[in-house]
């Protein structure tokens, strides 16, 4: 952050987060530290700590309700309400959330559509994040450079996230990340 404010380049600081930036934040954390194993830790009886699958969970849920809009939501859940009466008597259904609780064939067909339009929300949260760092890292390197050195000081590392538009749009667009 000294950085930032000593170029001018505004980089929110957490607090400034909304809350489901916050818990991106947190899950992320989180799993760097310590829930990256969940799996093999949750195999000790002793084991304590918040499953990831189950945050995440609780993340696109934050995001369905605030950022999707509810014409999508409701055009998945309609052709899921359309599909699962005809095939319920001729399949079973067994499968569960990310929190662990069952799931209904109606469920099972809607979750996929709702991922899907979650995570499009979720890279947003993320690049709004991570944006001011492009043009922090640009900046620097400019700077860098303006030294006259034979080569700058420090690693170069623009060129790592040149993708970085916060460009709404954009983002929600996109299929495919680097």
């Amino acid at each position: 952050m000294t950085i930032a404010d000593a170029r001018g380049v505004a980089v929110p600081d957490r607090n400034s987060l909304n809350p489901v930036q916050k818990e991106i934040i947190s899950l992320l954390s989180d799993f760097a530290q310590t829930t990256r194993y969940h799996n093999l830790d949750a195999l000790n009886p002793s084991h304590v700590g918040r499953d990831p699958l189950d945050h995440w969970g609780q993340i696109v849920t934050a995001i369905l309700e605030k950022d999707v809009p509810k014409s999508q939501k409701e055009k998945i859940l309609s052709q899921s309400s359309l599909v699962a009466p005809a095939i319920d008597d001729i399949t079973i259904t067994i499968i569960h959330g990310l929190d662990k609780t069952p799931l209904s064939t109606e469920e099972a067909l809607d979750l996929p559509g709702l991922h899907d339009q979650a995570a499009k929300y979720a890279v947003l949260h993320v690049v709004k994040m991570l944006a001011p760092l492009r043009e922090l890292t640009s900046e620097l390197s400019h700077l860098a450079y303006a030294i006259n050195t034979p080569e700058p000081v420090f690693p170069q590392m623009q060129e790592f996230i040149q993708w970085l538009w916060d460009d709404r749009q954009y983002v929600l667009r996109k299929k495919r990340w680097p």
